[in-house]
């Protein structure tokens, strides 16, 4: 990345941007680390709140499930209640549905 690519990106970021490194760069290595755990935390329970509205139709336990493919890679066994693939087609089938 040039210097002109870099320059470009702090000219986009924003105020509050500049708030957060600030006080980001007076944590500890420990806080960074706790800080982004929970903000990853954060992100994933709104990840899961949006798959409930957007298919309400799925169980916790295949929303949990979701999150957790789409977000790593998951491998279960084909005949497994929550493999993946299996919520991807009960979700296709509803929309089908629906749709028809």
């Amino acid at each position: 990345m040039s210097e002109i690519d870099i320059a470009a990106i702090l000219r986009e970021l924003s105020q509050i941007d500049w708030e957060e490194m600030a006080l980001i760069a007076k944590l500890s290595p420990e806080e960074r680390v706790a800080r982004g755990m929970r903000k990853s935390e954060a992100q994933k329970r709104a990840y899961q709140d949006q798959l409930r509205r957007k298919y309400p139709f799925l169980s916790e336990a295949e929303i949990k499930m979701k999150t957790l493919a789409d977000l790593t890679p998951v491998n279960l066994p084909k005949d497994h209640h929550l493999n993946p693939e299996k919520i991807e087609k009960k979700i296709a089938t509803k929309i089908a549905n629906c749709l028809s």
